[in-house]
């Protein structure tokens, strides 16, 4: 279902979003930092990385589709319209 055009930019919209209000800011002791050390410079303060970020957008994404497909006895014609409607039940799913 996903292989419709536009569910991509979909996804790149749903991760814009997310980064906008859920991205951890890169400060310049965290850049300068090793990777060891990330650890001690990131407190707990509900931010996420931007891979955390990519893999909750992506786990939305598939859910929405799999919305869609229990919805529709179609295995194809998943609109990105379709897809962007099924995302707040999406996130709302994955969050519990």
């Amino acid at each position: 279902a996903l292989a419709t055009g536009g569910t991509g930019d979909v996804l790149a919209g749903l991760l814009g979003g997310l980064s906008a209000q859920h991205a951890r800011p890169i400060t310049h002791e965290l850049a300068r930092s090793k990777l060891g050390e990330r650890a001690r410079l990131m407190p707990d303060d509900g931010c996420l990385t931007l891979f955390e970020l990519a893999r909750c957008a992506v786990a939305a994404h598939a859910r929405a589709a799999s919305l869609w497909r229990t919805q529709n006895t179609a295995t194809a014609g998943l609109t990105p319209m379709a897809l962007a409607d099924q995302l707040p039940e999406a996130v709302t799913a994955l969050r519990e």
